[in-house]
Parts: structure tokens; sequence; C-alpha cells
């Protein structure tokens, strides 16, 4: 759970961003990645495959969640990033996370547009009706998993 850890400062980064703007940068994906493989000397060797295949599999399913606009393009390739940082012991633990997360993200949005109406508020994501920054649960994901 190190390589997590390193990672907090980018997860505050990546969920305050996306609720602020609904856009995960670029440079944010390639800095996620970019901690990985700085950190891997902390990680067993015998998890990177595994860890590489699930990323790998989660960019196929979030390019075709993508194309569908099911998702937007931050957020598929995001999550794939994030995920080299599970141990694939926890990937169950990690998903449920998350799903729990944007359920709570969501119905939180949900009251707090009620309160502010759009256009009243510097955050894009309270501003903008049928939008979830999915930024924020994969943020809350990757800062809990390593309590747990």
């Amino acid at each position: 759970m190190t390589p997590l850890i390193v990672l907090s400062p980018l997860l505050l980064v990546l969920g305050y961003g996306d609720m602020r703007h609904l856009r995960i940068p670029n440079l944010l994906v390639f800095a996620t990645i970019g901690v990985f493989i700085l950190t891997l000397p902390w990680v067993p060797s015998e998890e990177i495959i595994p860890r590489v295949i699930n990323a790998g599999s989660a960019f196929a399913i979030g390019f075709l969640a993508f194309i569908t606009r099911i998702v937007g393009g931050g957020d598929a390739k995001m999550f794939p990033a994030l995920l080299l940082f599970v141990p694939p012991g926890s990937l169950s633990q990690f998903v449920l996370l998350f799903a729990i997360s944007l359920l709570i993200v969501t119905l939180l949005l949900m009251a707090v547009r009620v309160v502010f109406r759009q256009g009243n508020t510097r955050f894009a994501a309270i501003n903008t009706p049928r939008s979830v920054p999915m930024g924020v649960p994969m943020a809350l994901s990757g800062l809990i998993l390593p309590l747990l």
C-alpha cells in the first residue's frame, strides 16, 4: 500500500480539480503513472503483471464507456492509472469503495444542487446538471483503501 499512500497528494488534486472543472487533465494521469513507476521498488514483483492486466482491462472497458459517452475521457484514463496502485488481492475492496463513494457523491451533489442554483458556485460539478465528477469517488477510494 506504500505506493498508494505516496499518491495521496495527487488524489487530493484529482478530487478537487474534478469538482472544480469537471476535467481530469492528461498531465494528472501521466503524473499518476509516473508515481507508479517511481514506486515500483515497493511493489512485490509477483503483483506487477496482474496490476498491469487489471489496468489494461479497465482501460478497454473505459474506452468503450467513453466512445458510448457514458464517461469522460479523463475518467476513462484515470481509473486504469489508479488501478496500477491497487494490489490484486484488494481489487474487489477498491471497486466496492468506488461504487459506494460514487453513490454518496451523486446523492450529495443532488442535494447540494437543490440548495445552490445553477451558476451560483465556482464548482462546475455543482453548476452542471446531470454530471458527476468521477474523480471524487476515485480519489476517495484511493485515500480510504490503505486504511482498511
